[in-house]
């Protein structure tokens, strides 16, 4: 099977991520270029008449009634701005790409290696902008908008890292991958370029100061550690960290609760989760309201916020209960899977991570940004050996004519 032509798509698709987040161009023709390029992929197969997709069960029982219920609200119109309803009708095959197709073509080993490079020299382009907080390559401008607002660099005259991005926490999403693809590579095959990159991914994800992005990619590393072997020491220090963390936090929740009450709401989240909570109450359980945006909250509890912060309660938001255990039983089931089925180490660590990210980000298989695009892929990397069924489009070239049929077949 030749899918070298894949290789570069894949990697064009990788620099094209950023653009719905992105700082040098609007979201909307961003999202298009998107759209449009993993597309391609897929009918770039089709006219080779090599389009196969393998859609495994789990997907079936939760991917595909998670997209009737959001489509569903749009039939229904329950959506505040027309761009945002439309985005689960072309996310839909956005995503279908990313997790049938692509897993199937491209080794996860290649795949993760090159979300590390990426990330990496992505992370570089902004570095300019966050030593002198304004860098113009000529073609686009780089800024950082913001002073240091986590204090968690040091007193040097740093900014956070934006890099192309218009908010740092979005490039840290692309950067915890890339750190934990990185730190793949150089443990499984011991090579200087895994360790640079280990080195640059981490110092980078560093200085965007997110705190969800950090957490994220140290459950990856830990994951890694532990499929790889860990080292006796490196256990006992890493349990004594743990139990030394837990202690701080209790002694600290008792000796000044004050301080840690803005600590506890999660820089505001718990009064998000809380409206949305209310929201999803009083109109649609079962389904959701199907709102995206900031007007629902704001029409509702009087919060203006872009997105519940957290995967979980914003599916919940858009398709109620039964929309949160379809997303659960998908994004939990998937990595339980892949860990059963024994698939690429890479993908059960960054799957472990985003899970973890999941509680305070908002990353789903039918959202725009870099984090849902990794995810997504992610998902279809761990469902690569579950049980499910293949359709083919096969062209069959006879006498000077192209003759086409499709297959639908069951795999264990």
């Amino acid at each position: 099977m030749d899918t070298r032509f894949l290789m570069p798509l894949f990697v064009a698709m990788l620099f094209t991520f950023p653009l719905t987040e992105s700082q040098i161009i609007s979201r909307p023709p961003g999202t298009a270029i998107v759209v449009l390029l993993v597309l391609s992929i897929a009918f770039v197969f089709f006219i080779r008449g090599d389009l196969v997709a393998k859609i495994p069960r789990l997907a079936i029982y939760t991917f595909f009634p998670l997209a009737a219920i959001l489509i569903g609200h749009v039939y229904l119109l329950e959506f505040s701005e027309a761009t945002t309803a439309l985005l689960p009708v072309y996310m839909f095959f956005v995503a279908s790409v990313l997790l049938f197709i692509i897993p199937y073509r491209l080794n996860p080993s290649i795949a993760y290696s090159y979300v590390a490079r990426v990330a990496a020299l992505i992370g570089l382009i902004g570095l300019p902008a966050a030593i002198w907080g304004q860098f113009d390559y000529g073609v686009f401008t780089l800024s950082t908008t913001v002073s240091p607002a986590n204090d968690l660099l040091p007193p040097i005259g740093v900014n956070p890292l934006y890099s192309v991005y218009r908010n740092p926490n979005f490039l840290a999403k692309l950067l915890f991958v890339g750190l934990v693809a990185s730190f793949g590579e150089w443990i499984a095959y011991n090579n200087r370029i895994g360790a640079l990159l280990v080195v640059l991914n981490t110092m980078l994800l560093y200085l965007t100061e997110s705190r969800g992005g950090m957490v994220a990619a140290l459950v990856g590393v830990i994951a890694l550690l532990g499929y790889y072997g860990v080292d006796q020491r490196l256990a006992v220090i890493g349990a004594c960290s743990g139990v030394a963390s837990v202690a701080a936090a209790l002694i600290t929740v008792v000796v000044a609760p004050s301080q840690v009450a803005e600590v506890v709401d999660l820089t505001g989240r718990l009064s998000i989760w809380s409206g949305t909570v209310d929201t999803v109450a009083h109109t649609n359980p079962v389904f959701g309201p199907g709102l995206v945006g900031s007007e629902f909250l704001s029409q509702t509890v009087g919060l203006t916020v872009p997105s519940p912060h957290s995967t979980y309660f914003k599916m919940l938001l858009r398709a109620g209960g039964v929309g949160l255990v379809l997303w659960i039983v998908l994004l939990w089931g998937s990595l339980l899977d892949g860990v059963y089925q024994r698939v690429h180490p890479t993908a059960v660590a960054v799957g472990a991570g985003f899970i973890v990210l999941g509680f305070i980000e908002g990353p789903n298989v039918f959202g725009t940004g870099t984090g849902s695009l990794l995810l997504t892929l992610t998902i279809g990397y761990l469902l690569t050996k579950s049980p499910g069924y293949t359709i083919q489009f096969v062209a069959d070239e006879r006498r000077d004519t192209k003759s086409a049929s499709f297959t639908v077949n069951r795999y264990d």
